[in-house]
């Protein structure tokens, strides 16, 4: 589990690289499961996929779902639903 207070503005979250300033956004692979609910992704994941609007932060997230924002993060990232924008 990852502790959300430990995250500062400029530390990568483990396994990946996406800082507390990256915007997220939705990769196909996301925006399918939105539109037909075809992976099996659990409640809170879903949700927080739902939640990504492509323009805020990564931090913003951070504490959602209970303090698990930054983990629920991390699967999607690593499962592929979700990248960091180009800048």
């Amino acid at each position: 589990m990852i502790d959300d207070a430990s995250l500062l503005e400029d530390q990568p979250l483990p396994c990946a690289q996406i800082t507390a300033l990256s915007v997220l956004v939705r990769t196909e692979k996301g925006l399918a499961e939105i539109a037909k609910r075809s992976m099996q992704v659990d409640f809170r994941h879903r949700m927080m996929l739902i939640a990504i609007d492509d323009c805020s932060s990564a931090s913003g997230y951070f504490g959602n779902f209970g303090g698990q924002g930054a983990a629920i993060l991390q699967s999607l990232l690593e499962q592929g639903f979700i990248a960091e924008r180009d800048n």
